[in-house]
């Protein structure tokens, strides 16, 4: 909950549009009920890890448009898309927003006004 919250507020302090959810379910009801460019996901979820969420989502086709990052503090983190970059923990913040920013440029979120 608390790395959610702060990674959520960095996000936001950044102008991105942020969806925050507690689990693997309701990150699978979010994905269904919206367009996102970015999924980040902790590994270690409750009900589902984050690989099975993204497979999952996949499956389902709901991760076409969106591109994932898992953060884990877990020692052998399996089944992570290959292509999926991994953060760990503990969490650092900044190294964090680079990588947000390499993936969703600056300028997709102004002309989407948020995302």
């Amino acid at each position: 909950e608390d790395t959610r919250d702060l990674v959520s507020f960095a996000l936001q302090a950044q102008q991105y549009r942020v969806t925050a959810v507690a689990d693997g379910a309701a990150a699978l009801a979010a994905l269904r009920e919206g367009r996102f460019d970015l999924v980040i996901t902790d590994y270690d979820m409750p009900g589902l890890t984050g690989a099975e969420m993204l497979k999952q989502a996949g499956r389902e086709g709901l991760m076409e448009e969106a591109a994932a990052l898992v953060l884990t503090a877990h020692p052998d983190p399996s089944g992570v898309p290959e292509e999926t970059p991994l953060l760990r923990k503990p969490l650092d913040l900044e190294r964090l927003l680079v990588q947000v920013r390499t993936i969703v440029p600056a300028a997709k979120v102004d002309e989407h006004g948020g995302q």
